[in-house]
């Protein structure tokens, strides 16, 4: 529809503990973790612990 609206992105902040816990909720294990220098911002890398 003309004007009608789309959903694009959802962002969502965690603590590393927090985002480990959700983690491992879905089957999946922090492998590792980048970050800034002022750990305002980060790049985990996540593996399937049931692989």
């Amino acid at each position: 529809e003309t004007g009608e609206t789309i959903w694009t992105e959802s962002s969502y902040k965690y603590t590393p503990t927090e985002l480990a816990a959700l983690a491992g909720r879905a089957g999946l294990a922090v492998e590792k973790v980048w970050t800034d220098p002022n750990r305002l911002f980060s790049v985990q890398y996540l593996t399937s612990r049931n692989a």
